[in-house]
């Protein structure tokens, strides 16, 4: 039986492609888990640096499933959700935030503000 997933959020680097893996949006030392980039998940290297893929079959399974998700988004998706922190379905990381009506003496939201449900925005 395929194990069972975690909800994990990811930030993936623009610049090396590297996957970031947290525990909580809030990307940070206490939730960070690892990273890994999807050479050495496909070499199944199993070097210190992805230990961490190996301590629980479902942390594994779930960032298989984000990469697979990620692999079928377009190059300009992928550039809009570089360096975010995202979560599964990568579609409502897509999704436009809704926008707000702007009242007179009222600045505009800033882009976060009402952002979609798969960014962080703790």
């Amino acid at each position: 039986s395929t194990p069972e997933k975690m909800d994990l959020w990811y930030q993936v680097s623009g610049n090396t492609q590297r996957v970031y893996v947290y525990t909580h949006c809030e990307a940070g030392d206490d939730s960070f888990l690892g990273s890994v980039t999807q050479s050495e998940l496909e070499n199944g290297e199993a070097s210190g640096a992805i230990s961490f893929l190996q301590e629980d079959p479902r942390v594994l399974s779930t960032v298989t499933a984000f990469l697979l998700e990620w692999n079928k988004l377009r190059a300009i998706e992928r550039r809009q959700l570089s360096d975010l922190v995202i979560t599964t379905p990568l579609a409502l990381a897509l999704a436009p935030a809704p926008r707000a009506r702007v009242q007179p003496n009222m600045s505009p939201p800033t882009e976060m503000e009402g952002g979609a449900a798969a960014l962080c925005d703790a």
